[in-house]
């Protein structure tokens, strides 16, 4: 027999959104417990790399733009995916340059993980697959 198991395409965005947000606090607890990670403080001198993972925090707003415009108004779960990964794609990047940038720079300053970390976390809650609304 072949039968197909046919899986919710809401059910399995939301799995796709926890996997890639839970990836975000393992960077961190990484970080921290190899001791990368020491203090928080705002930092007196900043690496070209870490003021790249300041500036990374501005895509944030690129996919708020994305979700609000093209992910939305959209009905079908199956187009509104591909948009959704993206973004949370998008997301995840803030938190690993952040992640590059604290473990290559040797200062043990958290402060700019802790920033982007916050930045992407929080655009991934508003981007929590919904079912839509109209």
């Amino acid at each position: 027999m072949n039968s197909q198991q046919v899986v919710d395409p809401l059910f399995m965005s939301r799995i796709v959104w926890a996997s890639l947000s839970f990836s975000m606090l393992i960077y961190g607890f990484a970080l921290y417990t190899l001791g990368k990670m020491q203090y928080l403080g705002l930092p007196e001198t900043y690496s070209l790399l870490e003021m790249a993972a300041l500036a990374m925090g501005l895509l944030l707003f690129v996919t708020l733009i994305i979700h609000e415009k093209k992910i939305r108004p959209e009905p079908d779960m199956q187009k509104r995916f591909p948009l959704y990964v993206v973004c949370w794609a998008v997301n995840e990047l803030i938190v690993v340059v952040a992640f590059v940038a604290l473990f290559t720079s040797g200062t043990g300053n958290g402060f700019i993980y802790l920033a982007n970390f916050t930045l992407a976390l929080t655009g991934n809650l508003i981007m929590l697959p919904k079912k839509y609304r109209a």
